[in-house]
């Protein structure tokens, strides 16, 4: 599999004001055909609320674009997401599906707010933020809260960002034993709604042993192979062996493991808008066409 770095290329990790990023689906199908991308997926998490408007605007142009979700979960001590692509978003039962993630998520976001008032930075409640925002999703997401505290205090936005921080005084972990297993989401996804289930940015599973978790081992790739291993059983069908979180050494190790383990390799920017994670720019890095039909056939 080739990994692009330019343009014509397919990127299947994208979020939009739906979930944590900044940009609508419709802009986001806009921004896509200005970077001369041929195909793309809208990988909001946990949810598929913003699936419908990004189909209607993207069936006006000469995009292929995939149903996805990006799934929050926990498993072998470690946060990990799971990217849904293909899948029946018309479910009836979809809500209900991924409901401990979004009770988990409102958890946390109730937790935040309760710190932001002790410390007395602002008093807020989910739905007057919501309302702010005209927001439509399921549950507003940090980054919400945080635009929302830098516009009403008037402060720099990654100034009020670090607050939200590991270490910060707003820094709320999840509840993870209220979140769905990697093993779930991975059903879920492949046997409720029929899609495709693949590992989301793998180096950040790595990266969690430098956070000291109490439950996570330092030979983080071999926890990782195992992982991997487990979830195929399951039903995983890729990795995304590319993203922007991955240096070169981390992108050959992790092809070198999908090929042990007979499983694709994808790759997405986890475009958010650019004020949020600016570092993550639409399209870069992704994958040929060949490579997703293939993905998806």
């Amino acid at each position: 599999m080739k990994c692009h770095y330019g343009t014509t290329v397919v990127d299947l990790h994208i979020h939009s004001n739906y979930s944590d990023g900044t940009r609508s689906p419709k802009k986001i199908v806009a921004l896509a055909q200005k970077a001369g991308l041929k195909a793309i997926a809208l990988t909001d998490h946990d949810t598929v609320a913003g699936v419908d408007e990004f189909l209607k605007y993207a069936a006006k142009t000469k995009l292929t674009v995939s149903p996805a979700i990006e799934v929050t979960s926990f498993q072998m001590g470690v946060e990990v997401h799971i990217l849904g692509y293909g899948i029946n978003h018309a479910h009836r039962n979809i809500g209900n599906l991924f409901l401990k993630n979004i009770e988990a998520r409102r958890e946390r976001l109730n937790r935040t707010l309760e710190l932001l008032d002790k410390h007395g930075i602002i008093q807020a409640t989910e739905a007057e933020i919501a309302d702010w925002f005209n927001y439509d999703g399921p549950v507003i997401s940090i980054y919400h809260l945080i635009e929302y505290v830098s516009r009403m205090l008037r402060r720099n936005f990654l100034e009020v960002k670090k607050l939200f921080k590991r270490g910060g005084v707003a820094w709320v972990s999840y509840d993870y034993s209220k979140l769905l297993s990697a093993d779930e989401a991975v059903r879920i996804i492949t046997r409720e709604l029929g899609g495709v289930a693949v590992l989301a940015h793998p180096g950040k599973i790595l990266k969690a042993a430098s956070y000291g978790e109490e439950y996570f081992h330092q030979n983080s790739w071999h926890i990782l192979h195992v992982l991997l291993s487990d979830l195929k059983r399951e039903g995983l069908g890729g990795i995304e062996s590319f993203h922007p979180a991955h240096d070169q050494a981390q992108q050959e190790n992790l092809v070198a493991i999908s090929k042990k383990l007979g499983l694709h390799n994808t790759a997405g920017s986890d475009f958010h808008g650019g004020k949020f994670k600016k570092n993550k720019k639409l399209g870069m890095p992704g994958i040929g066409t060949a490579d997703f039909l293939s993905l998806i056939s």
